[in-house]
């Protein structure tokens, strides 16, 4: 690191014939007090700024698509820790007074709960929106609640190897570049470096050289990171490491042996400058309620996992499994003089102060309730289990400490899946939603058995439009197997299409079939579903179901669905059919289905009476735009099918 220390005097050579006033360029950071002065580069498209330290900053563009700042880069020294690079968020860029990047300075709020990965719109450029907005997800499927904009949140991690190492920012200007002859490392196959799942970074066009002072600037960081990414990957090629909990404990931590690479895999990673690291350790012992416990901590090295994205420490009891979690304020080797990982305090007090804000009890801005050793259901939400499965994919098949884990994980699977519930059913912004609570906790306004209704702000009409029909009009079997007959012949239906849709073909035939007389409900499924023969995966599925009598009188749901089946079946046959990927049973419930259904390792299933299209639609949404969406979405789905 000796050329750290004289960066200062040849940041001083170089620029010193310099008037910065003169040059009148200013830009700010989101990180920074004030706006800074910075020299343009024209050929590089970028500025070399002078911090509020006196030590440069570069500001690159970094040919990363986005809105405003998100083009640029900007890149200092840590003013904490010497030689340990940090990113920033452009806010705003001036040119002799005028504006020529604005970047919005707020980030969607984390409050709201979408309820199929729902995402917020862009604000208008250079705005910070105060006012509150619908969030819409994939296919038009709104979410629960509303978004706002906040201030941007401080850095998740300080002073830390993988904070620079990750950074696909950083990455994008300095880490290795596509390769055209070999396919980028998947985040499934554990990847880790250079913005590695961030399909950002592999989007980079050919940087321009700028001038000499920009280039002599740019070098210098350039060395830096490459000091960092060679210290990273001799760390973890390491075992032996110390974790320090917000509560100051300090214990001992054993990683997980690294998975070796094929040689096809070395080729591909080689090219990308990525490598495969183990993701679990083993810690301990720590005190925990005045017992000492061993611990498992997962570290999401790689930028590219979803679901999990900061390091969390799990209290592993060998009798109940995963009891409670730990924060964690660093991860160290004895080498570095700086961490692997490092949480910044003042990050750790927003995440707290955000989560307590916005743990409401109304539906409409609610969030989840902040991590509690009473309701660890986050742990088992499919987004997770999808990060821990990435996790395991790091380190050797067999590893003990793999396989320390996996015993203690399913400990917690169980005990989640045997919790007291209750559905709680409420309204926001037209839309009815639900979701699982646990039973001591839960507190509204009106309870029926497991279901409570938020009458606060739910109308009263709202649910019994939706409800099945205690007496239907019943058919014989043979009259179902009939309508199933004629299902499979409804050409205009794509059934060869089924990863999406079925709530298009649901409704359809549900119509067709009233047309001639017969009553027909829903059935709704919701969980972790998979058709392996088929290489489906569903967060939810229907069906219409028409009621059949036997000779004795008995009345049952049978489901025409020719997606899954060659048959009219019962529900129990219908749910058969799909794989679960969760340990507990098949659990009925109220409509709309508990979103949360598969986080309690569970399955959900629900009655309607035909008129609901999608679980969770606008209340006001009229039947020609229902049937207008379903033929829509069914001519698009035959024309991609098979």
């Amino acid at each position: 690191m000796e050329w750290f220390w004289g960066f200062s005097i040849i940041f001083s050579l170089v620029l010193a014939p310099v008037s910065w006033a003169q040059d009148r360029v200013q830009i700010k950071l989101g990180s920074f007090s004030r706006s800074l002065s910075c020299l343009k580069d024209e050929k590089a498209q970028g500025y070399v700024c002078k911090g509020e330290d006196g030590q440069p900053v570069l500001v690159s563009s970094s040919g990363v698509t986005g809105v405003g700042g998100f083009n640029y880069t900007a890149i200092s020294f840590n003013e904490k820790v010497p030689g340990v690079l940090r990113t920033h968020v452009v806010e705003e860029i001036r040119e002799n007074e005028k504006v020529i990047v604005s970047a919005t300075s707020g980030y969607p709020g984390i409050g709201s709960y979408g309820g199929w990965g729902g995402t917020s719109p862009s604000p208008p450029e250079g705005k910070v929106p105060s006012q509150a907005g619908k969030i819409s997800g994939t296919g038009g499927v709104p979410g629960y609640g509303e978004f706002s904009y906040t201030p941007p949140p401080p850095e998740n991690t300080d002073n830390s190897l993988l904070s620079v190492y990750n950074d696909y920012r950083i990455a994008s200007l300095f880490g290795a570049k596509p390769s055209d002859k070999l396919p980028a490392p998947k985040a499934g196959e554990g990847a880790l470096g250079n913005g590695i799942g961030t399909s950002s970074a592999w989007s980079i066009p050919v940087r321009q050289r700028g001038g000499e002072s920009f280039e002599r600037t740019f070098e210098i960081f350039r060395k830096n990171y490459e000091e960092m990414r060679s210290q990273i990957t001799s760390v973890l090629e390491r075992s032996d490491f110390q974790l320090e909990l917000s509560d100051g404990q300090k214990v001992a931590c054993v990683k997980g042996k690294n998975r070796q690479l094929s040689d096809e895999e070395k080729e591909r990673f080689s090219a990308f400058g990525a490598m495969v690291a183990c993701q679990i350790m083993k810690c301990g012992p720590a005190k925990w309620e005045g017992k000492e416990r061993n611990l498992v901590l997962l570290i999401p090295y790689s930028s590219g996992m979803e679901g999990l994205t900061s390091p969390m420490a799990l209290v592993a009891s060998d009798s109940e499994g995963i009891v409670d979690t730990l924060k964690v304020r660093a991860l160290r080797h004895s080498e570095p003089r700086y961490p692997l990982l490092a949480l910044n305090p003042e990050y750790e007090k927003f995440s707290e102060d955000l989560a307590k804000k916005n743990a409401q009890s109304g539906f409409g801005s609610f969030t989840l309730a902040p991590p509690s050793k009473d309701d660890l259901s986050f742990l088992t939400h499919p987004m997770t289990k999808a990060s821990i499965e990435q996790f395991k994919n790091t380190c050797a098949p067999n590893d003990s400490i793999v396989r320390f884990f996996d015993k203690h994980y399913l400990g917690l699977r169980n005990a989640v899946a045997q919790k007291e519930l209750v559905q709680v059913i409420g309204e926001s912004g037209q839309i009815l939603n639900s979701r699982w609570e646990l039973a001591r906790v839960a507190n509204r306004s009106c309870g029926n058995g497991t279901t409570i209704v938020d009458k606060s702000v739910l109308k009263p009409d709202s649910i019994q439009s939706f409800s099945e029909n205690t007496k239907p009009r019943t058919i014989t079997i043979e009259k179902a197997q009939g309508l199933f007959d004629q299902a499979k012949q409804m050409k205009d239906l794509a059934w060869n299409y089924k990863s999406d849709g079925c709530y298009a073909r649901a409704h359809l035939m549900a119509r067709r079939f009233e047309s001639q007389g017969i009553e027909v409900g829903k059935v709704w499924i919701s969980g972790t579903l998979q058709v392996p023969e088929e290489n489906l995966a569903w967060n939810f599925h229907t069906a219409p179901v028409v009621y059949v009598e036997d000779q004795k009188g008995n009345v049952e749901r049978y489901v025409i669905d020719p997606s899954l089946a060659k048959t009219a079946v019962t529900v129990s046959q219908w749910s058969s059919l799909m794989k679960k990927g969760v340990i507990g049973p098949d659990t009925y419930t109220s409509f709309p289905f508990p979103a949360n259904a598969a986080s309690f390792e569970r399955t959900a299933i629900a009655f309607s009476s035909s008129k609901p299209y999608l679980p969770y639609d606008p209340l006001d949404k009229t039947e020609e735009q229902k049937m207008a969406e379903a033929m829509s979405i069914m001519k698009s789905y035959k024309e991609a099918q098979p």
